[in-house]
C-alpha cells in the first residue's frame, strides 16, 4: 500500500466527514454507511481492501 488518500464516510444525511488515509492507515468502516473514496493532489494510491463475509452468524 502506497500513496494517499480521501474516505468521505456519510454519518447523517448530508453530514460528511473527510479522513485522510496515507501509507500504513487501517480504515473499518461498518456496514450500512454511504462512503465515497477519492485521490488527494498527490494523485497515487495503491489499496488494499478487506470484504467481510455476507452470511456472518454471531457467536457468543
Amino acid at each position: 500500500m502506497d500513496g494517499s488518500s480521501y474516505y468521505d464516510i456519510e454519518v447523517a444525511e448530508d453530514d460528511w466527514i473527510r479522513i485522510n488515509l496515507e501509507r500504513g492507515d487501517l480504515i473499518i468502516i461498518p456496514p450500512g454507511l454511504t462512503y465515497r473514496f477519492t485521490l488527494t493532489p498527490e494523485n497515487k494510491v495503491i489499496v488494499q481492501r478487506f470484504y467481510g463475509a455476507k452470511n456472518m452468524t454471531q457467536q457468543g
